[in-house]
């Protein structure tokens, strides 16, 4: 599996944990902004600096009286304050910045079922290997809700794709704190789990009994469980013993073994990490951030002179996409008054992977557009034959057919930000590479020869998709609200009527047709742009195009969402409306 080049595997989630009952009257909540935006912004300040140069909290006796105040703005962003609390004035906001992030929950179930449902697609439908890295302040935090949630959505996707388990391996290994350089391997040593793992009753067919504390669980060998049910009873029971011996970060990996519906065997596997804050010193934090620079400046892998730690170096098959598919960095963030500094370190260790995954995509972005120019410029010279006597004139021809072909057929360099990318400003890079109209000028054989080409190419295609999506989604959702409208009104006009009436097609024989036909136009186009990644592999630039192209289809698919949460919020509308005008009559 080859490393992703700009982070775009990984999936960045913050679980807000919400204060003790009984600390609620002297901590500062974590809430929900709900348009508040007068009561809220009075307290806001501009940051002097970022918040990433801060120095550890438990370190700094300047910070004793600081505390934090973590506002959830909604499902994807949060606002965290720091309020130094004087005796007389009371507290004030002298630090404030906001984040985005992939995910932001302060529901611990709701969040573990639905980051479950992505992990579970990619595990048991896509057979991709993936990973879970989990960060957790304390190695006393439970996770036994995740673990039995886990088992749960396993059984469940196990049944619908009518797969039938083989075994479950579990292997379970310690990180060390440390490693010499980069090129020395993952320093992870096994703690011992196959005499927990064999415990009682090894290779026994008895079954479980829960009255009984000596129950034997059904393996095929030590460290091999033969059904899900023995595999979440040794989560819950065993591992807790070895859970409380172990004086270091965690890995647990799972390595599935299915039988698919056509009779075939395969296997995938689940790496599960459990990274504790209190375990990891100044230095392991220092570098993690600056391991995460070093991706978001193009380093990967064993291509740069980054020195590994032994947990950077366990964790950079799975952040850099060669270990796993996707990955899962599922951020525990605390919001007692008396964890400010981990509130702090958490926050700022998760956002360093976003502002350096965007980073990343904005480098990888001005890599393309300077390939771009420099195939643009050799295209133009090698294609046009100059004889002596018009030497003179080369400069003159040459930039008037770069700028022309700049403004024609490279769109990324239209409002091109040249400012850095800034803590207290954050970038949107996806608004940023969604091409701008281009010209309707016909393509020739040599055009497509060139990178640019390729690139109006795609975005000819790509325009033409949103364009006929959104023609085709407003007439299909416009029909189909005026057909569940009616047949709502007849459902209740019809309920004195126990004679079944004859009911009309509330969507006429004009209305179909023209439904049809623009469905087959919007299918078609998107048939086309399909069909992109065949056409590409005959190009000398496969591997860029193959970055462009899935660069729209990502864009795609987030229209494709919006445009759906669109209608369904206008289908809310109408229904409501329709009810309540049904209400009304009945007055």
């Amino acid at each position: 599996m080859s490393a992703n080049k700009n982070l775009n595997n990984l999936r960045v989630v913050i679980h807000i944990n919400e204060q003790d009952v009984e600390d609620q009257n002297t901590n500062f909540k974590c809430v929900l902004r709900k348009g508040l935006k007068g009561n809220l912004n009075r307290h806001v300040v501009q940051p002097l600096q970022p918040i990433r140069s801060l120095q550890s909290l438990n370190d700094n006796p300047a910070y004793d009286n600081t505390k934090a105040e973590v506002l959830l703005i909604d499902d994807k962003s949060l606002q965290l304050n720091l309020l130094s609390i004087e005796e007389d004035d009371g507290p004030f906001t002298n630090i404030s910045h906001k984040m985005h992030f992939d995910h932001v929950s302060h529901s611990t179930v709701e969040m573990i079922k639905c980051e479950l449902a992505i992990v579970m697609d990619d595990l048991l439908v896509k057979h991709k290997n993936t990973c879970i890295i989990r960060f957790a302040t304390k190695q006393e935090m439970d996770i036994t809700i995740f673990f039995d949630l886990f088992i749960t959505f396993l059984n469940k996707r196990i049944y619908h794709q009518k797969y039938k388990l083989q075994y479950i391996k579990l292997e379970c290994l310690d990180i060390a704190a440390s490693v010499g350089n980069s090129k020395n391997a993952p320093s992870e040593k096994g703690f011992t789990m196959k005499a927990n793992l064999a415990g009682l009753g090894d290779n026994s067919d008895d079954d479980c009994n829960y009255n009984d504390k000596t129950f034997r669980l059904r393996r095929n060998s030590a460290n091999e469980f033969r059904s899900t049910r023995d595999l979440l009873l040794w989560l819950l029971n065993e591992y807790n013993y070895k859970f409380a011996d172990n004086k270091g970060h965690e890995k647990l990996q799972f390595t599935f073994s299915l039988v698919d519906h056509h009779q075939n065997l395969f296997k995938v596997k689940l790496s599960l990490f459990n990274i504790y804050l209190d375990l990891m010193s100044t230095d392991d934090r220092n570098h993690w951030h600056q391991y995460m620079d070093h991706m978001g400046e193009g380093c990967q892998g064993l291509d740069c002179n980054f020195i590994h730690s032994g947990l950077t170096i366990s964790l950079s098959g799975h952040i850099e996409g060669i270990a796993s598919l996707n990955t899962l960095l599922l951020f525990d963030v605390p919001t007692n008054i008396k964890m400010t500094a981990d509130t702090i370190e958490m926050l700022q260790m998760a956002h360093s992977v976003i502002k350096n995954r965007r980073r990343k995509e904005l480098l990888l972005s001005k890599k393309l557009v300077n390939l771009n120019r420099r195939k643009t410029l050799s295209s133009n010279v090698s294609t046009n034959f100059i004889l002596p006597d018009q030497n003179k004139d080369l400069n003159n021809n040459l930039n008037i057919k770069l700028k022309k072909e700049r403004r024609t057929s490279l769109p990324l360099l239209k409002n091109w930000p040249t400012k850095g990318l800034s803590l207290s400003t954050p970038y949107n890079i996806n608004h940023t590479i969604i091409s701008k109209p281009l010209c309707d000028k016909p393509h020739s054989s040599n055009d497509f020869n060139t990178l640019s080409g390729w690139y109006r190419k795609i975005d000819e295609r790509f325009r033409k998709i949103c364009q006929l999506r959104e023609k085709y989604y407003n007439r299909y959702f416009e029909l189909k609200i005026k057909e569940f409208s009616l047949n709502i009104q007849q459902v209740f006009n019809s309920v004195e009527s126990y004679i079944p009436q004859n009911e009309k097609d509330s969507i006429g024989l004009q209305d179909k047709v023209e439904l049809q036909e623009l469905f087959k136009s919007y299918n078609d186009v998107r048939s086309l742009f399909r069909h992109l990644s065949e056409d590409i592999k005959d190009s000398d630039f496969e591997e860029i195009l193959n970055i462009y192209l899935e660069t729209k289809s990502f864009d795609l698919n987030k229209h494709n969402l919006a445009l759906k949460q669109k209608y369904l919020y206008i289908s809310q509308e109408h229904l409501k409306l329709t009810l309540n005008n049904l209400l009304v009559d009945m007055i």
